[in-house]
């Protein structure tokens, strides 16, 4: 527990810390809820996880009994003092992954309770769905390379163009480029309307279509 002095010198507990660690505790008896079966053609939910953990988060809920997809894709070659050093796999949206689990407030406040996992796209009232035949054919896509970093888009984009998202998980949403590579490869930063807020994305170049 904490302490801090007022000012006249007096220790004053914080009770923050505390709470904090029941609330934890609580979240982690609840998870057996997280195995509920769904039926196989459920929906997916879209998790907001901090970039870079994607794939440390999967392996957590995996052991939780969570059913989940990352899609990936190969990321750019990289050169270093006069090497090359080859692409390697990189999630395709990073700070997303696709989760499903039966829905109940004992399965939510489990979920909410995994490190670097910041909720659900949406919120729990409201969660934004993607169909499972949807997720299927990302998934598919994504080991054939449809999404890898060195395809080539159909076109050239440039700041201030509207863009409509045309594979993947956000599929049909559009949004602003805000910058773009000009060879037409890797990813632009898209500012996408999405869930009532406009929200900057990294989205392959081979993805977008002009509007």
């Amino acid at each position: 527990m904490m302490v801090r002095q007022d000012i006249d010198g007096q220790i004053i507990r914080d009770a923050r810390p505390k709470l904090e660690e029941r609330l934890k505790a609580i979240s982690i008896r609840q998870r057996p809820s997280l195995r509920e079966p769904v039926a196989d053609d459920a929906p997916w939910f879209v998790a907001e996880v901090q970039q870079g953990h994607e794939c440390t988060v999967e392996k957590d809920l995996i052991a939780a009994g969570v059913q989940t997809a990352l899609p990936m894709r190969k990321g750019p070659a990289r050169k270093r003092r006069g090497r090359i050093i080859p692409a390697s796999d990189m999630p395709l949206m990073g700070g997303y992954l696709l989760v499903r689990f039966a829905v109940s407030n004992e399965a939510l406040n489990a979920f909410y309770g995994f490190d670097h996992v910041s909720g659900l796209l949406g919120g729990w009232d409201k969660p934004f769905t993607i169909m499972h035949w949807k997720v299927t054919e990302i998934l598919r896509r994504s080991q054939i390379g449809d999404y890898d970093w060195q395809r080539q888009a159909a076109s050239r984009f440039q700041p201030g163009e509207t863009v409509r998202i045309g594979d993947g998980v956000f599929a049909g949403l559009s949004g602003e480029i805000v910058n773009a590579r000009s060879d037409g490869r890797g990813d632009a930063v898209v500012e996408v309307e999405l869930m009532g807020r406009k929200t900057p994305m990294l989205i392959p170049l081979a993805i977008l279509e002009k509007l």
